[in-house]
């Protein structure tokens, strides 16, 4: 079973990532888009298998963590048989099985395990003796009675969180936000800037000046040195990507040291690794998670699509593909701050190139757009498992790159 799997993040009203719902499709079910969670034929839970065998971290953190679980799940002893800390876990139960006692009984037991209790839709049975340990009330934005549904949820305890999926935009966001005891899910915080130009701040526009620098084609590696040299907090967190990521028997102690023994190649990626979170640190953190994210996937996908040679412009590409959304202006005037190549702008600007296939798998991945995503596999030949394990290991790649952050950020508060 070729089994896809992607966590989406749910925001509360002040754009802050409070918990991720896991997200899986079985790959051999072309046009099947329901959750393999709610699938009631289904004895297993793949998504969950794998997040058992990797690990919770790589796809939450420590937050908490919303999966779907079936009646026949639960009647197979998921998640209780499942090695995953119930304390960061959310199970997410269909409304509609409130109404069997078998069900009733079957949810009984994964609260007396530890779990909370989501209801993925609103609930009938409001008698049901399970309301009172309900937390959650999952309502799809799209559905034509959505606004009924929202009011009526609100209305049977103060204390269930109304979770608000499939928010289409940010102007949707801004009006739902007013309620500050919900949680926001949909692609509406990484949507591309279409309008609009924001001044930069000169913090920007230093980092932008080396971005531009450092992506040039052969830029001077002294005069970079320098420039990370005065930025304490720029300097640790390089020689701690760096060391995160040498293959090297000895630590490298020195931005002298890492330019003398990696090369060029490998300052230019993890500089700009550097700047472009620094860069974004006034927007949402999700957003520099995902541009992250796409950096690490779309390189891992290069020799997949037969692009292995440009597996460091992929990464760039992925990286700057919200670049527009971090400086608050379209892509195409985003895209003039720094210095890339012709094929990723590209790609960024009008979507075409050879990097394009890339790149929509990327976006249609990440959406959790199964459909999709599993067409544009089948006509670049490319194997759903190779797909799954780039995004995975990106996913992984990307906790260690913020532990090494984090790691930084302790040593120069130590050392200040």
């Amino acid at each position: 079973m070729s089994m896809l799997i992607v966590p989406e993040p749910l925001f509360d009203s002040d754009m802050a990532v409070k918990a991720y719902r896991l997200c899986s499709h079985d790959g051999s079910k072309l046009f099947d888009v329901e959750h393999l969670g709610v699938i009631d034929d289904i004895f297993s839970n793949p998504g969950l298998d794998i997040v058992e065998k990797i690990g919770i971290e790589p796809f939450t953190g420590e937050k908490l963590m919303f999966a779907d679980i079936s009646h026949m799940q639960m009647m197979t002893g998921i998640p209780l048989n499942m090695n995953i800390d119930p304390k960061y876990l959310v199970c997410v139960i269909p409304a509609k099985l409130l109404s069997n006692k078998e069900d009733v009984d079957l949810i009984r037991k994964l609260i007396g395990g530890g779990y909370q209790i989501a209801l993925d839709g609103y609930p009938t049975q409001l008698d049901s003796p399970i309301m009172q340990f309900v937390k959650y009330i999952m309502l799809d934005y799209r559905n034509s009675q959505f606004s009924s549904l929202y009011y009526h949820s609100h209305a049977i305890n103060n204390n269930i969180k109304i979770v608000i999926s499939n928010i289409p935009d940010m102007d949707t966001f801004k009006q739902l936000r007013k309620d500050k005891n919900a949680y926001f899910t949909g692609g509406f915080y990484s949507q591309p800037i279409t309008e609009g130009e924001a001044n930069l701040s000169p913090v920007k526009v230093n980092l932008l000046h080396l971005l531009s620098n450092v992506n040039q084609e052969d830029f001077d590696l002294s005069d970079i040195v320098k420039t990370i040299e005065r930025d304490p907090y720029l300097a640790v967190s390089m020689l701690k990507f760096i060391n995160s990521g040498s293959e090297l028997n000895r630590k490298i102690e020195s931005i002298q040291q890492a330019v003398a023994i990696l090369g060029q190649k490998a300052v230019r990626q993890w500089a700009t690794i550097s700047l472009s979170i620094n860069l974004a640190e006034d927007r949402p953190n999700e957003i520099t998670k995902l541009a992250l994210v796409r950096a690490k996937f779309a390189e891992e996908l290069a020799g997949a699509f037969e692009l292995g040679v440009f597996q460091s412009e992929l990464f760039i590409a992925g990286l700057f593909s919200l670049l527009d959304v971090m400086l608050e202006k379209p892509m195409n005037e985003a895209i003039k701050e720094v210095a890339v190549d012709e094929k990723i702008k590209e790609v960024l600007v009008n979507r075409k190139g050879p990097f394009a296939p890339v790149m929509q798998l990327v976006y249609a991945y990440e959406r959790a757009e199964w459909d999709k995503a599993t067409i544009l596999m089948i006509q670049n030949n490319v194997d759903m498992d190779h797909v799954r394990d780039a995004y995975l290991n990106a996913l992984i790649w990307y906790r260690k790159l913020l532990q090494s952050i984090d790691d930084g950020s302790e040593k120069q508060t130590e050392e200040a």
